[in-house]
């Protein structure tokens, strides 16, 4: 198996565990704090993404270019 294939691999597979904690947490924050409580914290998380989404224009693509030139 070449490098790459291992890769992709590793990165899909790290992909879909994070992708499966992320259901189970929510599953399990949804069965624990009740309607009201879940709506709180996802009221929270949503107020937290609106804020951090200006710190984020163009890090990525920054992040990408540093990492190229080296």
């Amino acid at each position: 198996m070449s490098r790459l294939v291992q890769h992709l691999l590793t990165a899909f597979t790290g992909d879909a565990v994070a992708r499966l904690l992320g259901f189970l947490a929510t599953a399990w924050a949804a069965a624990t704090l009740q309607p009201e409580g879940f709506g709180t914290l996802s009221m929270g998380l949503a107020l937290l993404t609106w804020a951090l989404w200006p710190v984020d224009l163009g890090l990525n693509t920054l992040g990408v270019r540093i990492a190229a030139t080296q």
